[in-house]
């Protein structure tokens, strides 16, 4: 199982630029969201693409069960 990251010390790996990281992310306070870090912008933004301010943590999703 995935464990929560602190925004503050880690983002997401990218080998690829153009490859997006899909995470959940978790807000401050208490609110979660799935979104993607850009590492162009150093921004983190939803999947609607709107930037997200306030990301505490985050963690890798879960694997498809299919």
């Amino acid at each position: 199982m995935s464990k929560w990251i602190s925004a503050e010390y880690a983002i997401p790996e990218q080998e690829d630029a153009d490859v997006t990281i899909n995470v959940l992310l978790y807000l401050s306070p208490d609110m979660l969201v799935s979104g993607f870090y850009s590492q162009e912008d150093q921004e983190w933004y939803d999947f609607d693409g709107d930037l997200v301010d306030d990301v505490t943590h985050w963690m890798q999703l879960p694997e498809s069960p299919l």
